[in-house]
This record gives structure tokens, sequence and C-alpha cells, in this order.
């Protein structure tokens, strides 16, 4: 582009979706009214793909519910058209710079363990979906202190999602997003 960014067009949801499987991008820039697959879907399946992915979305055609689901969604912003190509070059240059920030500050928190992993909800969703495939118990015996022998066993929950690091970022993840039932469901068939 004449801004200096290197541009991948694609002619709807699904290209852009396949387009973000196979390479790296720092920005997504997408209309809300697309063949195939809306931007709002294209948003949650980016979310599902990348949580720091800046997605900025526009369309001809506001309306609230479109407005509140791209904030529900985690996108960066939503523009109306028409849209200045000096406003579209302004945009894109913060989402840059966001989406750098954001793996940096994730990177961080990574490294230190923290819990506080996740901002949006649809990036809340998909990591606990993913944590509920990746769940598996760990039992740990608990020993007679008079002979040493097993009395029972404690089951301790875990998944292979690193984004929740202990049980307790998984049940309040589970709690914001109304999943407590699910996911005991699937403690329970882990247990069993």
């Amino acid at each position: 582009s004449e801004a200096g960014y290197q541009v991948t067009s694609c002619a709807d949801g699904r290209a852009a979706l396949a387009a973000l499987r196979e390479g790296a991008f720092a920005v997504v820039l997408s209309d809300i009214l697309m063949p195939d697959m809306n931007g709002l879907a294209l948003l949650r399946a980016v979310r599902e793909l990348d949580l720091d992915l800046p997605v900025v979305l526009m369309t001809g055609g506001p309306s609230i519910e479109t407005s509140m689901q791209a904030l529900e969604w985690g996108a960066l912003q939503y523009l109306i058209k028409p849209i200045t190509t000096a406003k579209l070059h302004e945009v894109m240059a913060r989402a840059v710079k966001l989406g750098a920030l954001a793996r940096m500050k994730r990177q961080a928190l990574v490294a230190t363990g923290s819990d506080q992993l996740i901002g949006d909800r649809a990036g809340l969703e998909a990591g606990f979906l993913r944590a509920l495939d990746g769940l598996w118990m760990a039992y740990q015996p608990i020993v007679r202190a008079h002979d040493g022998g097993v009395h029972g066993y404690e089951a301790l929950l875990r998944t292979t999602e690193p984004v929740f690091p202990n049980p307790g970022a998984l049940l309040s993840a589970a709690e914001r997003l109304g999943q407590l039932a699910n996911l005991g469901g699937a403690v329970r068939a882990a247990v069993a």
C-alpha cells in the first residue's frame, strides 16, 4: 500500500480465515458485510486463532447490534463508511502498535505466571473451549499418618491450555462465561 504496509486482499471471509491460518499478520481490516462469512464471524474466528491480533471492522450500515457484537468479541475499532485514506492510515498505524504491545504484554504475563491473560469475551471463550478440550485430572494419594497406608486420592483439576495457569483461573473464566455447569460436567467425565 502507499503507507508502506504489505496488504493481503481476500474476496470473502473464508478466504481471509484461510490466509490467517497460513501466515502471520499485524492487523485484520474487514467489512462487516462480506460473502460466505461476515466480518463478525471472522472476528470470532480470529479470536480462536490469536487473542492479540487487532481486528478493525468497517461498515456502511452501522447498527447498535453490530457495534455491540464487535465490542463484545474484541474488535479494536468499528469504522463507519465512508472512511478517508488519512483516517484509515491512522487507524492501521495505531492497530499495528497496539498489536505489538499486546503480544509483548502477553509474553510478560506468561513469563511471570500471571492468570490475567484474557481481556475480551471472545478470547476468554476461545481459551475456555480449548481448556475443556485439554482437561485432565491428576490424582494425589492421601496417606494415613499412623501407618503410611493410602486412605484415598485427591483429584486435581488440570488443563493443557496455557492461558489458564491454575484451576482458579479456569473456574473464574467458567463463572464469567456462565459455563460452570459445562465445566462441572467435563470434570465429572474426566474423573470417571
